[in-house]
């Protein structure tokens, strides 16, 4: 399970994406469906560490993304770009 809790990134005083608070279930397939300019990219990349975030908590499978090694996330989640 993949848990955002009040997660927002800021870019410029009128670009804001969140305060995002979402949950992705295990085991299924989840789309993100938007307009240009939304945010889906930013979440993905905030969630998969290659963004920071200004605000809030992301946890993969109850590990905190910003807290957690390097290694014990790789055991559980893999990043194609």
């Amino acid at each position: 399970m993949i848990e955002l809790r009040n997660v927002s990134k800021t870019y410029a005083t009128k670009t804001k994406i969140g305060p995002l608070s979402l949950t992705f279930p295990k085991g299924g397939l989840t789309s993100i469906i938007g307009p240009n300019g939304a945010g889906k990219s930013t979440t993905l990349h905030m969630i998969g560490r290659l963004l920071g975030m200004d605000e809030g908590e992301i946890e993969i499978a109850g590990m905190d993304v910003v807290k957690s090694h390097s290694e014990d996330l790789a055991k559980i989640m893999t990043i194609l770009r």
